[in-house]
C-alpha cells in the first residue's frame, strides 16, 4: 500500500494547487488610479499621480506623475500596482451634538459627529452620553463612557440616576460640554426632535 503525500498548498483563496493567480491581491489596478494617488513607480520611488488617461481602446493606462514630468508611465489596465489613495477629507467640522426627542420618555443624547450630519435619530455610532427614562417613580439614568481622548481607554460605563427629566438633561449637557472641551470641538445643543 502506497502512502499518499499531502496535497501541495495553493494560495488558499481560489483553490488552485500549484499556481497562485493573485486573487487575494488587494492592491489597486492601474485603471483605479487618478490624480493625488501615491504610486511606487518602476524606478521603485514614490511618485504623485497628476493625471491618467486610457488609450488603445482602454487596454493601456497612461499615468503622469509630478516626478516623471511629460513622460507617462504606461500600464496594462489590469496591472496591480503598489499605490496609496489620497486622504479623504470629510466635509464639515467636528462637534458634540445634544439631541432630544419630544415624545414621552424620549431619549436625550450627545454624540460626536460632523456639523453637516443631518441624522436626528438614535444611532449607537459616536454616542458619548445618553439619558433614558427608567420608569414612573424611578427617574432617569444618565449613562456615559468616560473615554480618555489621549489613550482611547473607555474604562467602564458611569450611570447616574436623577429624579426628573430636567435634572437629567442638565447633567447630560454638563457632561457633553466637558467632553466637547476635552476633544477641542464645539457643543451644539439642538431643539427637540419630534421623530
Amino acid at each position: 500500500m502506497t502512502e499518499q503525500l499531502p496535497a501541495r498548498p495553493g494560495c488558499g483563496v481560489c483553490g488552485t494547487r500549484l499556481v497562485c493567480h493573485d486573487c487575494d491581491d488587494l492592491r489597486p489596478t492601474a485603471e483605479d488610479l487618478y490624480g493625488g494617488w501615491r504610486l511606487l513607480s518602476p524606478f521603485s520611488r514614490w511618485e504623485t499621480v497628476t493625471k491618467t488617461e486610457h488609450s488603445a481602446g482602454g487596454a493601456r493606462v497612461l499615468v503622469w506623475t509630478k516626478e516623471s514630468g511629460a513622460r507617462p508611465w504606461v500600464y496594462w489596465y489590469r496591472t496591480k500596482v503598489t499605490a496609496h489613495a489620497p486622504e479623504q477629507h470629510l466635509h464639515g467640522r467636528p462637534e458634540v451634538r445634544v439631541t432630544e426627542h419630544d415624545f414621552a420618555g424620549g431619549l436625550i443624547y450627545a454624540f460626536a459627529c460632523l456639523d453637516t450630519d443631518q441624522r436626528s435619530y438614535i444611532d449607537t455610532t459616536g454616542v458619548l452620553v445618553q439619558a433614558t427614562f427608567v420608569g414612573r417613580g424611578k427617574g432617569w439614568n444618565v449613562t456615559h463612557l468616560p473615554t480618555d481622548p489621549a489613550t482611547g481607554d473607555e474604562g467602564g460605563q458611569i450611570v447616574t440616576n436623577f429624579p426628573t427629566k430636567a435634572k437629567a438633561r442638565s447633567e447630560l449637557i454638563r457632561v457633553a460640554r466637558q467632553l466637547a472641551h476635552e476633544y477641542g470641538v464645539p457643543l451644539n445643543i439642538r431643539p427637540k426632535d419630534s421623530r
